[in-house]
C-alpha cells in the first residue's frame, strides 16, 4: 500500500442489490463524510448472504464461514482492527484485513467481499484511499443509477408488491414461522423483509 496511514479514508455499507446476473451481487459503500462518493464492488451469493445476515440483525440456523473465522480469532484473542481496500485494478478490488494480538499487528490479504463481512461481524472500521475512489468513479455511476431505478419503479402490479400485500394479510404467528423457514433456507432477502412487517406492528 503506497498511500499513508492519514489518508486513509472511512466507509461505510449502503447496502447490497442484484446485478446482472442471478449469482452475483452488488455491494455499495460510500464514503464517510465527504461527498459520500459511492464504491460499488461485485460479490457473489454466499458472500451477499453472509453480509445481509448481519446487515438485517438475521440469526444463521448454521454458523456461517465469517461467523466461525471470528469465534476462532476471538478464542485466540486475536481482534481485527479494520479492513482496508487499497488497490483497484482492472475492475478488481484489493484488500487487506489487519489484526491485532497483544501487540503483534497482522495484515492478511482478502477478497474485499470477506473483508466487509468480517468488519461487520468485528465491528471494525472500512477504509479506502483516495486513488481506488477516483478509479471507482465511473463504476459507481453506473452501480448508483442501477440501484436507483430499482428502488423508484414502483408498478402497482408487481410480483413483490403482491407478495407484500398477501404478507400484510397474515398474523404475526404465520409471519414468524415463514421468517423461520425463510432463514433455514437462507433466504435472507424474504426473511429481512417479513422481519421489517412484524418490527413495524410492534
Amino acid at each position: 500500500m503506497q498511500e499513508d496511514p492519514e489518508d486513509k479514508i472511512p466507509l461505510r455499507v449502503l447496502g447490497i442489490s442484484n446485478a446482472s446476473r442471478p449469482d452475483m451481487y452488488a455491494l455499495l459503500l460510500a464514503e464517510r463524510g465527504g461527498d459520500g462518493r459511492r464504491l460499488p464492488i461485485i460479490i457473489g451469493l454466499p458472500e451477499a448472504q453472509s453480509i445481509a445476515v448481519r446487515l438485517h440483525g438475521l440469526r444463521s440456523p448454521r454458523p456461517l464461514s465469517h461467523d466461525i473465522f471470528m469465534t476462532l480469532a476471538l478464542s485466540f484473542q486475536i481482534e481485527m482492527v479494520e479492513a482496508i481496500i487499497y488497490r483497484l485494478v482492472d475492475g478488481v478490488f484489493f484488500s487487506q484485513v489487519v489484526c491485532r494480538q497483544d501487540s503483534k499487528v497482522i495484515y492478511i490479504d482478502s477478497r474485499t467481499s470477506d473483508a466487509v463481512a468480517l468488519a461487520i461481524r468485528f465491528n471494525a472500521p472500512i477504509y479506502t484511499y483516495e486513488s481506488v475512489l477516483q478509479a471507482s468513479t465511473s463504476m459507481a455511476q453506473h452501480s448508483i443509477a442501477s440501484l436507483s431505478s430499482q428502488h423508484e419503479a414502483k408498478e402497482e402490479d408487481s410480483p413483490s408488491q403482491r407478495d407484500n400485500i398477501d404478507l400484510q394479510n397474515l398474523d404475526n404467528e404465520s409471519l414468524q414461522n415463514l421468517m423461520n423457514k425463510a432463514i433455514e433456507e437462507e433466504n435472507y432477502e424474504q426473511a429481512s423483509i417479513i422481519r421489517d412487517i412484524l418490527n413495524n406492528r410492534k
